[in-house]
């Protein structure tokens, strides 16, 4: 695929240069669904979660879909990591894709039809999603590093990267904590993250590489013009006599939310801590000068 992915790009383009995919890994479980107390029980450093259960239709400007009841779960934004839980048999259904869906759950079963392992279609599936963003994907191939040799792995194509999918389910679903109580992990959450492998025809690299994330710091080209723009921000608010409330609400609104949220995150700084700083700026320019400069 990627070779012809390749072929197509040399045919039409001059110049070419490869940019990192997005990449989507689910697991498929039967016999177990998310407890109603999911959200309470399920903690990570994401600052979106939505709940569409009981949702009937959802509609855009160019689709609609229809979910039945919904049952979906999703935690963090689609620019960053995502982690989506829902029912996929109730998906499948109402996109008119279900015997498509059966038949590649059927694909694991025994010869023998009474087996209790194989699939069951009196029973719904529940789909465990994580969804990593293109620019995620980079931050892993730049920040990630051979073990042995202490070399980042440095990829730049899905083919190149596929090797380490492992490693994405595990590092997802250990940022992302399924609880039994505090402390605590469930044991099916354990079980899914550790002995789940992904389905490819490639060798994992899963105990050969140190997964970690690569941030661009205020020394870098993003992070200095973050630093300038939050500044420049400040003082035209303080100018305008806008509150730290609603300036906060309105930076979050912008499209170069996510790319000022992840430097500052960088920094161990929450969103809180990050409104709490945006709030001593302002505090500091009419404390201090009495007037907005």
């Amino acid at each position: 695929l990627q070779e012809r992915m390749d072929y197509y790009a040399a045919a039409v383009m001059t110049h070419r240069e490869r940019n990192q995919c997005a990449v989507h890994l689910a697991l498929d479980l039967q016999g177990w669904k998310p407890p109603v107390d999911l959200v309470a029980r399920l903690h990570c450093r994401a600052r979106t979660h939505r709940d569409i259960s009981g949702i009937n239709q959802v509609e855009w400007a160019t689709k609609s879909s229809v979910y039945g009841r919904g049952e979906t779960s999703m935690f963090g934004s689609a620019g960053g990591v995502q982690l989506c839980i829902y029912n996929k048999t109730e998906q499948a259904r109402a996109t008119d894709k279900l015997d498509y869906w059966e038949s590649v759950w059927r694909r694991r079963d025994s010869f023998d039809a009474k087996d209790p392992e194989n699939y069951n279609p009196a029973q719904d599936v529940w789909r465990v999603e994580l969804r990593y963003h293109h620019s995620i994907i980079q931050q892993f191939a730049s920040g990630s590093v051979d073990v042995k040799t202490g070399q980042a792995i440095d990829t730049d194509s899905f083919a190149a990267f596929s090797a380490h999918l492992d490693g994405l389910w595990r590092y997802g679903l250990s940022q992302f904590k399924l609880l039994a109580r505090p402390g605590y992990f469930d044991p099916i959450w354990t079980l899914m993250r550790d002995d789940a492998r992904v389905d490819l025809p490639v060798d994992s690299l899963v105990d050969e590489t140190e997964y970690k994330r690569y941030y661009k710091t205020s020394r870098g080209f993003s992070g200095k013009n973050v630093e300038l723009f939050l500044g420049n921000f400040v003082s035209l608010l303080a100018r305008e006599r806008v509150g730290a409330k609603k300036a906060f609400e309105t930076l979050k609104q912008w499209d170069c939310w996510p790319v000022i949220r992840d430097h500052y995150a960088a920094k161990d700084m929450s969103e809180r801590d990050l409104y709490k700083h945006i709030k001593d700026l302002l505090q500091e320019r009419h404390v201090r000068w009495g007037r907005a400069i």
